[in-house]
């Protein structure tokens, strides 16, 4: 029975007894493949690959001789120290103790209370007062902060073996 002929049937019960409850028949695979509903199965082979590894002979190793390095002439690499810049604090009456000390402890690695009242009273008396002996970019850094300061805090800088200031110890 071709399936063209097989769904006329099914039809014609189905229209022919509308009462009765109608099931389609089931069908196994075999059979549909017989009405020629189902295409025949494709056995699927197996395949196997087969991988062959190929020994190689061992390599033969170099053998590198070590030769002693000649010893070189020494390189004196000889560090220049920065220039050192000594840091001084100009007296001024305008000055209020608590605003010098202030910056001076924000400035000034390591300076305390005590030393910045020390700086402030010598820089009122003889008119300067040496703060701290630094790098130049250090020192330079520090002059301008303290100048900007509001109210602006005079200071200058000069280089450590310089107009030979005697009255001011060196730290």
């Amino acid at each position: 029975m071709s399936p063209r002929r097989w769904i006329a049937v099914v039809a014609v019960a189905v229209c022919a007894c509308p009462a009765a409850s109608f099931a389609p028949p089931i069908l196994t695979a075999a059979r549909r493949t017989e009405m020629g509903m189902l295409a025949p199965e494709v056995t699927k082979t197996k395949t196997r690959q087969r991988t062959e590894l190929k020994k190689e002979a061992p390599m033969k190793q170099k053998v590198k001789k070590v030769v002693a390095a000649k010893p070189q002439a020494k390189v004196k690499h000889e560090v220049q120290e920065e220039p050192k810049f000594r840091v001084f604090l100009l007296g001024d009456e305008s000055y209020e103790q608590e605003h010098v000390c202030k910056a001076l402890m924000e400035l000034v690695e390591g300076m305390d209370i005590k030393r910045a009242e020390e700086i402030y009273e010598t820089a009122k008396q003889s008119g300067q007062a040496l703060i701290i002996v630094v790098a130049e970019e250090k020192a330079e850094f520090i002059v301008e902060q303290l100048v900007r300061k509001e109210p602006m805090i005079f200071a200058e800088l000069e280089p450590e073996g310089g107009s030979g200031r005697q009255d001011v110890p060196d730290e």
